[in-house]
């Protein structure tokens, strides 16, 4: 399994709609990466956003997906379309950081 981490700094200048992330983008990904093999989606978003103890990321959202060629066809597909939607939430550039997924 191929795990997708799409990880959004918590930058001091940050701009971040987190009910558009959740009730907007999300259902977006996984609606048009469903059809090019999105097994699985979920998402963190921080609780403690401020202060001493605050979060590194203030959301991160995790694809996973059968395998690298699955990804690399729902990129193709509808990656541009899904980054378009980014602006509309956040003006944060996401980390990313793909994996391989295992459970022990």
């Amino acid at each position: 399994m191929l795990r997708v981490a799409v990880m959004y700094p918590n930058t001091l200048d940050a701009d971040f709609d987190f009910d558009y992330f959740q009730n907007e983008h999300l259902p977006l990904v996984k609606k048009v990466y469903q059809a090019h093999g999105l097994v699985n989606l979920e998402f963190d978003i921080a609780v403690s956003t401020t202060g001493d103890s605050k979060a590194p990321y203030l959301a991160i959202a995790y694809l996973s997906f059968k395998d690298m060629a699955a990804f690399t066809a729902a990129m193709k597909a509808k990656g541009k379309m899904v980054n378009a939607d980014v602006k509309n939430y956040t003006s944060i550039k996401p980390t990313i950081q793909i994996s391989k997924s295992a459970t022990c």
